[in-house]
């Protein structure tokens, strides 16, 4: 058997990660014609992957902001005793869209120590900021198997959307990072910051579909063709809402927890 086809067999036929935690999402609305042309284009590429036979599920179009952080310490903090999750949730997007429309002094970290949101997200203090457009720059295939990441790949190809990061998407970021509990990527406690994917930086994208590993020819191929045919998947995206999500489970057990325009 040649090497090739050993290796072919050892990627993954569907895609079965488990993923955990809560995660935070930035959302486009569904009704212009270009957030309508991306969800189109993702219910296609899971067509072409298997659909949810293989663990390809759609899913809401999104900007990830946080990922992976742990929904028992939302409790802890103050004011949130006794709350629903739907309730705390809500809560604290909404002090998310304050702080981002409405300057706010720094608020103090768990040891006390006053965190000043950045000079940039301050600019604008007291006037009222739109929400930050989504702005696709290019098409971009990752694959991304189960050892990457000191093993928290998750074993399955990504076509995605790299985004520009724009000083109202990095603040908006910067916002929530200091709102809720770190997440996989920032928490130092839990990790040497050169550990953290990406060394904590915020890279925005659009995933377009997670697709079993045996894809990755045919589905690379395809994103390569999108870059010459698909212009229109490039186009702003407005944005309408920050959500909290429960990222646990398979795709399928992904389920909202509470969302807020912004």
């Amino acid at each position: 058997m040649e090497p090739e086809q050993t290796q072919q067999q050892q990627k993954s036929s569907q895609f079965t990660h488990v993923f955990s935690g809560w995660s935070i999402w930035i959302e486009p609305t569904s009704e212009s014609d270009s957030a309508k042309n991306v969800t189109a284009e993702m219910k296609t590429m899971a067509d072409k992957c298997g659909g949810e036979g293989n663990g390809v599920y759609f899913f809401a179009p999104h900007c990830t902001l946080l990922y992976n952080f742990n929904a028992s310490r939302l409790v802890e903090l103050d004011g949130n005793e006794g709350l629903s999750d739907r309730e705390i949730g809500k809560k604290m997007l909404q002090e998310c869209r304050h702080l981002y429309h409405h300057h706010r002094e720094g608020r103090s970290d768990d040891d006390g120590d006053e965190t000043i949101i950045d000079n940039e997200m301050q600019a604008g203090a007291n006037k009222n900021t739109s929400p930050p457009n989504l702005i696709p720059t290019s098409f971009h295939f990752f694959p991304y198997p189960k050892e990457a990441d000191n093993g928290k790949g998750f074993g399955c190809v990504i076509p995605l959307l790299l985004l520009q990061n724009t000083p109202n998407l990095q603040r908006i970021h910067d916002i929530v990072t200091n709102v809720f509990p770190p997440d996989e990527r920032h928490d130092k406690e839990q990790s040497k910051q050169a550990d953290l994917p990406n060394g904590g930086r915020f890279i925005p994208h659009m995933a377009l579909c997670y697709a079993p590993e045996v894809y990755e020819e045919e589905l690379g191929r395809y994103t390569r063709e999108l870059k010459e045919t698909r212009m229109d998947l490039l186009q702003p995206l407005e944005v309408g809402f920050l959500s909290v999500w429960s990222t646990e489970g398979q795709l399928k057990d992904w389920k909202l927890i509470e969302r807020v325009c912004l």
